[in-house]
């Protein structure tokens, strides 16, 4: 899992670097929907997988960054979508073994999700002077966040559905 997420990363960048709002920042990212979809999935162990390929990263592109910097923003990258997945739990009385998600379950978790970690991101982001306009940046996350949950998420569920039809024997 954190090899996915890890080539994720880089495939995004590969794919999107054009709509790159800042180093730090993406309109779209495909790895949101990764990171979710693991801990969704895996909770605590999607969690230690997305923090250690986050890890890897962060000293990996920012090596002039202190490794406490790095370790502070591998945690929000892993323990924001553990919060998310509790939310939408509670809130959103999705099932704890996700039984019961459909297209409106999904989104509102990639929202919840997407909120957390465009906060948390900005706001360490901003404590550490990485990036500078806050709003600005929040925005931007958020809105790669949601959209590269959706993406992702649609597109497993999809899959998931086709692979039953095709055990099935429906094809």
């Amino acid at each position: 899992m954190s090899v996915t997420y890890y080539l994720a990363f880089f495939l995004n960048d590969y794919l999107f670097s054009f709509l790159a709002h800042t180093d730090h920042v993406n309109w779209i990212y495909l790895p949101s929907g990764i990171i979710l979809g693991y801990v969704l999935v895996l909770e605590e162990i999607g969690a230690l997988g997305i923090f250690l390929a986050s890890l890897i990263i962060n000293v990996q592109l920012h090596p002039s960054e202190s490794f406490g910097s790095d370790m502070v923003t591998s945690l929000i990258s892993a323990g924001t979508p553990l919060i998310a997945r509790q939310v939408s739990v509670y809130w959103f009385k999705i099932d704890e073994n996700l039984t019961d998600l459909n297209f409106q379950k999904i989104t509102e978790s990639c929202i919840v999700f997407a909120l957390l970690s465009s906060a948390c991101h900005q706001l360490w982001f901003h404590f550490e002077k990485l990036d500078e306009i806050f709003f600005e940046d929040f925005l931007a996350m958020f809105v790669g966040d949601v959209v590269g949950s959706l993406i992702v998420l649609f597109l497993g569920s999809y899959a998931i559905k086709l692979c039953r039809h095709y055990k099935a024997g429906k094809f």
